[in-house]
């Protein structure tokens, strides 16, 4: 939503939370507290991150936080969100219970933004799965050369 407000060069998304008029999350929430800190379990984290390891299995166990089921509400109705002016990375998980890749792929094609498939990688996978550094890379290489043509872009315009 700020990306145009910060004149942002590139934005990543990691399995978004799609706008309004992409879908929806696969699920919607009644709770007013969604007590994923005060009732987590060591099986519901591993559950949660069948791709990642047993340290980041330990990281997130320790850090799941409780939720506010009105904000959960509210992203699951979807904001409207104007399309960013900047280039847009849209990485998308095939195993995530949260947002489908459908809506994520969606989201990519309407925006003309790169999509970066990620067919075995759950909702946080990309960013604690055991393919987390390979994620990164591609990433940070996306980065790498869209910004050097958005450079090149603005040096030929001066």
């Amino acid at each position: 939503m700020l990306a145009n407000d910060v004149d942002a060069s590139a934005l990543v998304l990691v399995n978004p939370v799609p706008p309004a008029g992409f879908g929806e999350p696969a699920a919607s929430e009644t709770r007013a507290i969604v007590p994923w800190g005060s009732a987590r379990s060591w099986r519901g984290t591993v559950r949660a991150l069948p791709d990642a390891d047993e340290t980041a299995h330990l990281y997130a166990f320790r850090r799941w936080r409780d939720e506010s089921g009105a904000v959960l509400r509210e992203a699951y109705a979807g904001v409207a969100v104007a399309r960013p002016a900047c280039r847009v990375l849209v990485v998308a998980s095939g195993r995530d219970d949260d947002v489908p890749f459908a809506a994520s792929a969606a989201l990519a094609h309407a925006w003309q933004a790169t999509l970066l498939e990620l067919p075995g990688a759950s909702h946080v996978g990309p960013l604690f799965g055991r393919n987390a550094h390979s994620v990164a890379v591609q990433t940070a290489n996306w980065l790498a050369v869209e910004l050097c043509d958005w450079l090149q872009a603005s040096i030929e315009t001066e």
